[in-house]
């Protein structure tokens, strides 16, 4: 369905208004807007009574005035709920209208004086209140951390808003059969530290962490610990210091199928890395932990196909085994010891290894 019949049949009683509308500074230019659906209207005033002034066709540029209304209305379009302002546009006669803030994005990337003030709207609407206070508090301490301590708690912050938000994503948006996905790259900039991204085919949003701007925050805080952390990250996710859902210990072959890596090394260069961490002062503890399990659940799964021969895989778990790494407990020794016996016979454990060579 288009933007036009569902701005036409949104019900008054959805409507919340609120006091006139708020002006921001004044502009010498206009900054452009990119209409994102065919048929998206212009109304003479803000909300649903007025007058259609213009219908726009997709991809065609409005001229934003830079006033946004403290009305907000609440469309369902795609299989989202938005609740959105209004945006003040003029057109080449000289009129000025009003278009849904959802049927349109900001052509630049540099327009942050208004893509702010917009963001700022979208986010309370979007998660309500209380969680995007928390997202407001986080993103102010972002590039104020100034020690390692502080870097620490405020990353856990960031994966726990990261998870609430993703939840959130997942609740609002019900695709129906084959509707798009709707466009929420606005929400590119709603948690400083993460990406966001398509995953699934293009069916459903997920915010990545950033390590290269994580990085940056970690550069400036007394101490080293969370330096060392994050330069760990950046041997887990080495090609765009992007977070995947699958680490470089994993060769992923198609959606969410692939084999180990185990043989290559890269698993004592992280086992190494996380040893270093575990001996300072535990502040990334949590994620040592996870971590730890993470690439001992690549080593010992039965289910796991692997990329490298037995021999590659048993040197590699033979170097791992003579580091002995204080982190690693008794019974992941044991652990580790008894899948290295299974890859001396292969075969007989229906362990599939040496997969690069198609064999």
């Amino acid at each position: 369905m288009l933007f036009a019949f569902l701005f036409s049949c949104v019900n008054e009683k959805e409507q919340r208004f609120q006091s006139p509308t708020v002006k921001s500074v004044a502009l010498k230019s206009y900054p452009k807007l990119i209409v994102l659906e065919d048929n998206v209207v212009i109304w003479s005033k803000a909300g649903l009574e007025g007058e259609l002034i213009k219908r726009c066709d997709k991809r065609s540029k409005l001229n934003f005035t830079g006033t946004v209304s403290n009305l907000t209305s609440k469309i369902r379009f795609n299989g989202v709920s938005y609740n959105e302002p209004w945006l003040e546009v003029l057109l080449r006669d000289g009129k000025k209208g009003w278009v849904y803030a959802a049927g349109v994005t900001f052509e630049k990337k540099g327009e942050e004086q208004f893509t702010d003030l917009l963001l700022k709207k979208r986010l309370e609407t979007f998660f309500g209140t209380e969680l995007n206070e928390r997202i407001k508090q986080y993103n102010a301490k972002f590039y104020e951390l100034d020690n390692v301590t502080a870097f620490a708690k405020h990353y856990t912050v960031g994966v726990e808003l990261r998870n609430e938000i993703v939840k959130k994503l997942e609740d609002k948006i019900r695709l129906v059969d084959d509707a798009t996905l709707p466009n929420l790259f606005w929400l590119e900039n709603c948690l400083l530290g993460y990406s966001l991204q398509l995953i699934d085919n293009g069916k459903r949003y997920y915010l990545f962490k950033d390590f290269k701007s994580i990085k940056q925050v970690a550069i400036n805080t007394r101490g080293d610990d969370d330096d060392r952390f994050v330069n760990l990250c950046f041997l887990m996710y080495p090609i765009d210091s992007i977070e995947y859902f699958h680490e470089s210990w994993f060769l992923e072959t198609s959606d969410n199928e692939g084999s180990s890596l185990l043989g290559r090394g890269i698993h004592k260069q992280i086992l190494d890395k996380l040893n270093d961490l575990s001996n300072k002062d535990a502040l990334f503890k949590p994620q040592i932990q996870r971590i730890k399990m993470d690439l001992l659940e690549d080593i010992t799964n039965m289910k796991n196909t692997y990329w490298e021969n037995k021999d590659n895989i048993i040197a590699e778990l033979e170097s791992i085994l003579k580091s002995n790494y204080s982190f690693l407990s008794k019974s992941d020794i044991v652990a580790i010891q008894a899948r290295k016996k299974m890859f001396e016979s292969p075969e007989k454990f229906k362990i599939q290894v040496n997969l690069w060579s198609g064999r």
